[in-house]
């Protein structure tokens, strides 16, 4: 059943305790759980499959990150590594030899498929706000938070791609 009724009164059940739905818990998952909606959306909207397969490899540690953040218990209690951060630096850093380094600010934009990576780099960067303020009230592994802000990081550096590719050139803002 897609339904049970009991988050009708503004609660949810995380591990067989209820919470408000409005719990900074419930903020952060719902935080990575858009983000891990605009990825697949991203994983759908592009052709490039070495693209994808890196895509595909965030949400799945998104999935981790989510069920440790959770608290989950059983088979899903997973413990997040810093190695993960590694692997994704060597990604954005390979990424980044293509672009080169950036020493200005872009206007977002160019293509759709870089426009959407400019999309998921704010919404990974809400993510990682909400993942800050739970960590004050309860404490978040280090190599979550993390990863977390390495990502935005791999968006931006995604649409710079996407636009390189296509020969769209970044535009400086004019502050006019």
């Amino acid at each position: 059943m897609l339904y049970t009724r009991s988050g009708d009164s503004g609660s949810s059940n995380l591990w067989g305790n209820r919470l408000p739905k409005s719990s900074l818990i419930f903020e952060a998952l719902g935080a990575l759980d858009e983000l891990n909606s605009f990825i697949g959306l991203a994983v759908a909207s592009i052709n490039d499959e070495e693209i994808k397969k890196q895509l595909i490899w965030v949400q799945q540690k998104l999935f981790i990150i989510q069920a440790e953040v959770s608290g989950a218990r059983g088979e899903l209690k997973k413990e997040f590594s810093s190695q993960e951060t590694l692997k994704l630096e060597q990604y954005i850093d390979k990424l980044e030899e293509e672009i080169g380094q950036l020493k200005h600010f872009v206007l977002p934009g160019g293509i759709k498929e870089a426009a959407l990576f400019d999309v998921i780099r704010t919404v990974a960067r809400r993510a990682e706000r909400s993942l800050v303020e739970l960590n004050q009230q309860s404490q978040i592994n280090p190599a979550v938070l993390t990863y977390i802000n390495r990502l935005s990081s791999l968006f931006f550096a995604l649409a710079r791609v996407i636009n390189k590719r296509a020969g769209i050139k970044e535009q400086k803002p004019t502050y006019e």
